[in-house]
């Protein structure tokens, strides 16, 4: 089974939408196991002046996530042949990425480097959430999973902030 071969299929809708969950439950996993334990496996695989990186990769990784979800649902672009979809966001991802570089980097440093690319990711998202509705998503994916994502990144979001005011 691929995205194209189920696109014009009569379960197209429950395919992806079920499979979608599933790999949104994956990296949501994936991403809080790696959270948890990544202060003391920096520690062990990289040398000492290496491991204040900590602070800076959970931005990084709810970057890879929201990336690898909306390239997900960007084949339904391609099942569909609208491939100028795909061309679109990642065009707006882009832009975004420097725009809010240049407006969180001054303030935040490296920090808001990595915030910044995890922020354009989220923008990509929303996007392609957004324009992949009309397509086959006919049991939109749940809002409510995509706000407490939000609202888990908010809490991580203070949580950095604080550490990092603490450290200046």
């Amino acid at each position: 089974m691929s995205a194209i071969e189920e696109f014009n299929s009569e379960d197209a809708s429950k395919f992806y939408s079920k499979t979608f969950n599933y790999f949104l439950a994956f990296q949501f996993i994936g991403t809080a196991g790696l959270l948890v334990i990544l202060k003391p496996m920096m520690k062990v695989i990289v040398s000492s002046s290496y491991y204040v990186a900590w602070k800076y990769i959970p931005f990084l990784l709810l970057a890879v996530v929201y990336s690898s979800l909306s390239g997900f649902l960007e084949t339904t672009y391609t099942a569909a042949k609208r491939t100028a979809g795909i061309f679109l966001t990642t065009f707006v991802g882009a832009i975004s990425n420097i725009l809010l570089g240049f407006i969180f980097v001054p303030w935040l440093g490296l920090q808001g480097a990595s915030f910044t690319g995890f922020l354009s990711f989220a923008v990509v998202m929303v996007i392609v959430l957004f324009l992949s509705r009309n397509l086959v998503w006919e049991q939109v994916i749940e809002l409510f999973l995509f706000f407490m994502i939000l609202v888990v990144n908010r809490n991580l979001f203070i949580e950095i902030w604080y550490s990092q005011k603490k450290a200046k």
